[in-house]
């Protein structure tokens, strides 16, 4: 089965938000998250044909594509570090320092990509594949 795609209109009015908040919380940065929103849509706008809604939710094709423009931005920026033993370990959060939201943005920038990735996509976008 073979159907149309929904119109480009209509996937961003469903998804925008979702997609800005995945950036936003994988990059905490504000203009990244409008940036590669941005460049999300305009990719799918010049390349309807990569989206097959039988092969994939919107939502998840949508949030790929956001991935793979975020980690371009950061390879683009040299902001992948190399990952040694000290990146692995978190500093002690003292929960009188700030909000409670506060600290756990903090501790979720504070994880190496992946891990940052895993944990946004799973808590917060509800996926669990």
């Amino acid at each position: 089965m073979n159907s149309q795609p929904p119109d480009i209109r209509t996937l961003y009015l469903h998804h925008k938000d979702a997609i800005y908040r995945f950036v936003w919380r994988l990059t905490g940065s504000a203009s990244a998250a409008e940036d590669v929103l941005q460049d999300c849509f305009i990719a799918l706008l010049r390349d309807r044909c990569n989206y097959n809604p039988d092969k994939a939710p919107a939502r998840a094709f949508l949030l790929g594509m956001a991935r793979n423009i975020a980690r371009k931005r950061w390879r683009t920026e040299q902001r992948w570090a190399l990952l040694d033993e000290e990146n692995f370990r978190s500093e002690p959060i003292d929960p009188a320092q700030g909000e409670i939201a506060d600290l756990v943005a903090g501790a979720i920038q504070s994880l190496p990509p992946l891990q940052r990735e895993a944990l946004i996509l799973f808590e917060y976008e509800e996926l669990s594949r």
